[in-house]
């Protein structure tokens, strides 16, 4: 039997036991923790965790892993990896454990089965739980969303490049030193190199010294942030320089910029085309102005026109204002009563794509109008409203004017054919009349003789004395019509023609009917007969007293006035001489005339008076004596403004000699000023803006009051002078002034009429003292008034 042990050694043993168990205990609750720990982050961590068997069996999931499968725990507990794992089979799993004994790690991808049949890419970490055991926890993460952006990013990165490859524009690489890093085969032939030769290259290769610091500015902008576009001269490998067109932006990666991407395109065909380009469009513009004609072309879709050609000639509008011209601003243009019937033939036109020809009048720049004729066509016979019209715009107021004076012209012929006829017919039936009258009046006379006024007889013989007499004063008059009267011509004073004149006058004229006379203080000599003058001045005051049947005023004014080749009466154009006449003006207050009876006033037997009370041979017969004379004859009228007839009779030689001219004043007669001219006669419009422009002025000109308001409505800046006719429609030149004095207080004026100054102030018009002229005027006085009315 052993030794027992001794108390110190039971203490031993129990202080040795008591230990041990304190140990065990500490190690349980070590492993407790761990334990508790391993599943707190088993359970937390976001990705599926598996504990597998040597044979491929799962023996503990988490429930990351439930939730990534789409099973329960329970049911992916004692499932196999290849029952799950798409790829592995089996034998490949068991393989793989194998190998993960050996290796005590391993990491892969593959693509997992979850429960309801979708297939996600998974990433497997797997490691030994314990190098002696067979056992393993792998961790799965789903990565199919990342799987998909590589996909996706090898895709965009595939098709990037088969772009870059591909594109006909050069792409190029620099890093921030301006070495090229990267570029695509069109660098290689735009600049000359070989593709591999060009990497490593500093941008200054390609640029040449002149444009180096034109470049370096360009990359700066480019690396403060700016997207840089625009276009530079480059250079060839081969030394000559071209141009291309680029844009410079930031290469980042991430926040970092680490160097620069550039797009640019050779474009030296196109700068090329483009220059060939303005060539043509400066040989078609210039080709264009040459014909004196706006060319345009007109899209119907837009109502958008492009104009070349003599814009400015033609509208007044210099080239670039013109450009702004749409086909609403174009028909603003067009005379309102001519207007309508254009646009109509226009969008006739437009909807049959068919021609347009127009004519019509054209307000330009300066408020004046001008007679323009138009021809557009489109370019295609396709019925597709892309296809423009082209067309012209010319000028054709000459023209117009020439034609209009050429039918004037033609009826002056026919109308001087007409009267030569007749005055043949008068002159030969004048003189049968004569050879019959005679005997007549002879008898009669010596029949008077012979017998008392107690004679039954004697008043039938007084009648047909009177008859013969007043028959015998109507051949006079078909001669003097006919201008075969002889006449017995000799120096006349006309002023005193008309003092000794007046006398019998004033008891031939009605009582209700003032004479009054206004001589010239000085009048030079001419020559005529003194009994025909006498007759022309019966004859229009006789007929000045027949429009007056309630009585009224008869003037009589002599004055002397040169005539010269600015300005004639359309009707004797081409009969006046230039050069001093004797003015003889005869006057009423009488009903006036309109255009249409002026035109006939001259004519034989043409009448206004009732049937019986007058011949129609008085103002005919004026015609012929102041013709036979070497003179003219001018009649002014307006309805409800009396008449005023005008007898121009040339100066004789010998006093012609002794006239000078008029000396003019000492200013100048050129000027900048604005004048607004407002006459409704073309032929007056036309002179008077063609001199004042002549002289440096400018010029609106104005058909009448209506258009003259309009016209200062649309005009910017001052007006200087109104020049007006003084008895026009709807308002007179008076009113006119009137109402423009309201928004230029200190506009000035001169009146223009065909009545003399006395006249018109007699019938109310104007008040004395104002600038009036008198028509016909030369050029001269015209400008001479115009500075002198300018510069008071």
């Amino acid at each position: 039997m052993g030794t027992k042990p001794t108390y110190e050694e039971l203490e031993e043993k129990v202080e040795e036991l008591e230990r041990l168990e304190a140990e065990r205990r500490q190690a349980e609750e070590a492993l407790l923790e761990s334990e508790r720990k391993y599943r707190k982050i088993a359970e937390t961590t976001p990705d599926g965790m598996w504990i597998c068997e040597e044979d491929g069996r799962i023996s503990e999931v988490n429930d990351a892993a439930c939730i990534l499968s789409g099973y329960s725990r329970d049911e992916l507990v004692g499932m196999y990896i290849h029952e799950i794992d798409e790829i592995e089979s089996a034998e490949m799993a068991t393989k793989r454990v194998s190998r993960l004994r050996q290796k005590g790690f391993d990491r892969f991808t593959s693509k997992h089965r979850c429960k309801d049949g979708s297939i996600i890419d998974v990433d497997v970490s797997i490691s030994l739980l314990d190098k002696s055991e067979s056992r393993g926890v792998a961790f799965i993460r789903d990565i199919t969303e990342r799987k998909q952006v590589e996909e996706a990013l090898r895709e965009s990165e595939g098709r990037y490049r088969a772009i870059t490859e591909s594109s006909t524009n050069l792409i190029s690489l620099f890093d921030l030193e301006g070495n090229l890093l990267f570029t695509n085969p069109v660098g290689a032939s735009m600049y000359g190199y070989e593709r591999e030769e060009m990497t490593g290259m500093h941008f200054s290769s390609f640029i040449t010294e002149e444009r180096m610091r034109e470049t370096e500015e360009l990359f700066q902008r480019a690396l403060a942030g700016e997207k840089v576009e625009g276009e530079l001269l480059v250079k060839h490998k081969k030394g000559h320089e071209f141009p291309i067109s680029f844009g410079l932006v930031q290469t980042k990666k991430g926040d970092k910029v680490v160097g620069f991407t550039a797009v640019s395109q050779d474009i030296a065909d196109r700068k090329q085309a483009e220059e060939e380009l303005r060539e043509s469009e400066e040989r078609f513009r210039l080709t264009a102005e040459e014909t004196g004609q706006v060319v345009y072309s007109f899209d119907p879709e837009t109502g958008q026109i492009k104009w070349a050609g003599a814009v400015e000639a033609v509208t007044g509008y210099t080239y670039e204002e013109f450009q702004s011209f749409d086909v609403d601003a174009w028909a603003e243009q067009i005379h309102p009563d001519d207007r309508e019937t254009v646009l109509e033939a226009m969008d006739e036109a437009i909807g049959r794509r068919s021609r347009f020809d127009a004519e019509y009048r054209f307000r330009r720049k300066d408020g004046s109008y001008v007679v323009v004729e138009e021809h557009g066509a489109f370019v295609s016979e396709s019925r597709s409203s892309r296809h423009p019209a082209i067309g012209t715009i010319a000028d054709i107021s000459d023209r117009k004017q020439a034609e209009r004076e050429r039918a004037e012209l033609e009826a002056q012929f026919h109308q001087a054919q007409k009267l030569e006829s007749v005055g043949r017919l008068a002159g030969g039936v004048a003189h049968d009349l004569n050879n019959l009258l005679s005997p007549i009046l002879g008898y009669a006379e010596m029949l008077r003789e012979e017998i008392v006024e107690t004679d039954p007889g004697w008043e039938p013989l007084e009648e047909i004395l009177d008859a013969g007499i007043r028959a015998r004063d109507l051949v006079r008059q078909l001669l003097a019509f006919s201008r075969k009267q002889t006449m017995e011509f000799r120096h006349i004073d006309l002023n005193s023609l008309l003092s000794g004149f007046e006398r019998l006058l004033r008891r031939t004229i009605r009582e209700d009917i003032v004479i009054r006379m206004g001589l010239a203080e000085t009048l030079p000599l001419v020559e005529g007969d003194v009994g025909q003058l006498e007759q022309v001045t019966m004859n229009l005051a006789v007929n000045a007293q027949d429009a007056m049947p309630d009585g009224g005023t008869l003037t009589l004014e002599t004055a002397l006035v040169e005539l010269d080749e600015s300005y004639k009466e359309p009707r004797e154009r081409h009969m006046v001489k230039p050069g001093f006449y004797a003015m003889l003006v005869v006057s009423d207050t009488g009903s006036g005339m309109d255009k249409q009876t002026i035109e006939q006033v001259f004519e034989p037997f043409f009448t206004t008076k009732e049937l019986g009370k007058g011949t129609g041979l008085g103002l005919a017969t004026v015609y012929g004596i102041v013709k036979q004379h070497g003179g003219n004859v001018w009649v002014y009228s307006e309805p409800g403004l009396g008449t005023s007839f005008k007898i121009y009779l040339p100066v004789s030689m010998e006093a012609s000699e002794t006239i000078e001219p008029p000396a003019a004043k000492p200013s100048v007669l050129e000027g900048s000023e604005t004048v607004l001219l407002v006459e409704d006669s073309v032929q007056v419009r036309r002179l008077c803006r063609t001199v004042l422009e002549r002289r440096g002025y400018r010029v609106l000109a104005a058909e009448d009051g209506m258009e003259a308001l309009q016209m200062q409505k649309h005009h910017d800046g001052p007006v200087h002078l109104l020049l007006t006719d003084v008895v026009m429609p709807d308002m007179n030149g008076k009113e006119l002034f009137d109402r423009l004095s309201s928004d230029y207080p200190d506009l000035k004026v001169v009146y223009m009429s065909g009545y003399t100054d006395d006249v018109i102030v007699r019938h109310g018009v104007l008040e004395p003292e104002v600038h009036f002229m008198q028509k016909p005027f030369a050029v001269h006085a015209l400008a001479t008034r115009v500075r002198e009315v300018l510069d008071e």
